[in-house]
């Protein structure tokens, strides 16, 4: 199934359109309803409206990270070594899982976080802390996650990072296979970015077929975008950015078009090429 993120629209002022009800007003008009609640909107705290919009229209929607916006903005980090940072990032979380239920959405996923907190100009801010602590405080921050999602039958899904941003984490296959072991649940999988991916194995020297290999039967659902010299989230130009994911696991999970500053009939574009590919 092919889902598209509330992120791709192209702003009428700025890089995102951030009014939702604009966004799906635009996808629903051209036929557009597996849809992704995706980050970079503006704050709204109209959330009947939207389960109204949902009945209406047959929207199915799928959840990823920060939504519903914050009135306030702030970056969430599961891993944080601030006791407070962590809890209110695992607060949006349950929030956003308890939304999910409202919605009938079946998904969630996240930011695996960082060991170190940043502002909303991703500036280090704080301490950096070691691994291993970022790594325990994540799963704890994941255990509790899981609990409340198992009760109302919702995956989550955690996204690989393109190793860009200082003390970032969960680049690279083994951070995940250590954790999906760690855990144990069929509940708990991952959220490939085709673009983050990329970018992380030529920083750290990986090939992209090692990591499919080793996580491919835990992949929920994947962001389609393309990377062009090292710039992300661009336009996907060709089916053959999918060529070095297996057939089987392309058609067992949801492919979800993350690409920016789109027009609707780039949207479409984009999604006709994806079509190509399931």
């Amino acid at each position: 199934m092919i889902f598209t993120s509330t992120s791709c629209l192209k702003g009428r002022v700025g890089r995102y359109e951030k009014d939702i009800f604009h966004i799906l007003d635009q996808y629903q008009k051209n036929d557009i309803r597996d849809i992704e609640l995706g980050s970079a909107l503006g704050y709204f705290d109209d959330i009947p409206r939207l389960i109204q919009l949902k009945k209406e229209h047959d929207f199915n929607f799928i959840m990823h990270c920060y939504f519903p916006p914050l009135k306030k903005p702030f970056m969430m980090n599961l891993a944080s070594g601030n006791a407070r940072t962590r809890q209110n990032s695992l607060d949006i979380a349950l929030n956003a899982i308890d939304l999910c239920r409202r919605l009938d959405s079946d998904l969630y996923t996240i930011h695996p976080g960082s060991s170190s907190d940043s502002d909303t100009d991703l500036k280090v801010i704080g301490a950096v802390i070691s691994y291993e602590d970022a790594y325990q405080n994540l799963k704890s921050s994941i255990l509790v996650m899981l609990d409340k999602a198992k009760e109302n039958k919702i995956k989550l899904g955690l996204e690989n990072m393109p190793s860009m941003a200082h003390a970032q984490i969960f680049s690279k296959a083994e951070e995940f296979v250590r954790l999906f072991d760690d855990i144990g649940s069929k509940d708990l999988g991952m959220l490939l970015d085709i673009g983050h991916l990329g970018l992380a194995s030529q920083k750290l020297g990986f090939s992209k077929e090692d990591f499919i290999s080793k996580i491919k039967d835990k992949i929920f659902e994947f962001h389609c975008h393309q990377t062009n010299e090292g710039v992300d989230h661009n336009s996907i130009t060709s089916p053959k950015l999918f060529d070095v994911f297996p057939k089987e696991v392309l058609k067992r999970s949801l492919l979800t078009l993350e690409s920016h500053k789109l027009s609707i009939e780039d949207i479409k574009n984009n999604i006709s090429l994806m079509e190509k590919v399931v």
